[in-house]
């Protein structure tokens, strides 16, 4: 672990309860001179405490230090992502956090599996897990629409992960759009009809998951 997320930290003064002070205190047991290091994910500032108070189930601390340090993707990539089964979801994205991505669009493609439904708190908890595991100082935005055309609405200027198209290239396109398992359908194709599209240039087939993270590394 790099560092602990506390949504509070750089206050003066917090205490650590909850699920936090759990895993502090209980499952790692950790000393009141080894806190780890404290971000917030938001400022980009690494926060040092020291432990005043440790009770029964929370733990006061208070302000030692802050200083910038950041570490960010080297590039803004966004990815435009049709909804798939929600635990293929759930495993992916601590890579794609890893590899960089700026923004996630989810939304329901023709073919996606209409029963599902993401809890976007848990996704962004899984972000910061793997924020703290890995070290990024901030985190990605993740946002859902209901199907193609709302997305349409807000973002026009982005490629689009398809069978037979061109193959990508290092760097050319940040903003990819990848369908769900079983494609794009006809009509959600003549909507997209503008859209550049790109292929890995392999005549196989990839998995929604597989294309998605095809697409960020060769963003980087």
């Amino acid at each position: 672990m790099q560092f602990l997320y506390l949504k509070e930290s750089g206050a003066p003064r917090l205490r650590i309860e909850g699920e936090e002070f759990h895993y502090l205190f209980k499952v790692r047991r950790t000393k009141s001179e080894e806190l780890p290091l404290f971000r917030n994910l938001e400022d980009g500032k690494l926060y040092r405490y020291k432990a005043v108070e440790i009770a029964k189930r929370h733990a006061d601390i208070e302000l030692l230090e802050a200083k910038e340090e950041e570490t960010i993707p080297c590039a803004f990539f966004h990815l435009l992502w049709a909804v798939v089964d929600a635990k293929t979801i759930e495993k992916s994205l601590p890579m794609l956090n890893e590899l960089g991505v700026g923004k996630i669009s989810f939304f329901y493609a023709r073919y996606s599996q209409r029963d599902i439904r993401l809890d976007m708190e848990r996704l962004g908890r899984i972000l910061i897990h793997s924020c703290e595991q890995s070290g990024r100082t901030r985190l990605p935005v993740i946002e859902c629409f209901k199907n193609l055309e709302e997305l349409l609405e807000c973002y026009s200027d982005f490629g689009v992960m398809d069978f037979g198209g061109e193959i990508l290239q290092p760097k050319v396109c940040q903003a990819i759009m990848v369908g769900p398992e079983g494609g794009f359908s006809q009509e959600e194709r003549e909507k997209l009809v503008g859209q550049k599209r790109y292929s890995s240039g392999e005549n196989l087939i990839l998995k929604s998951e597989t294309a998605a993270l095809f697409a960020l590394a060769r963003s980087i």
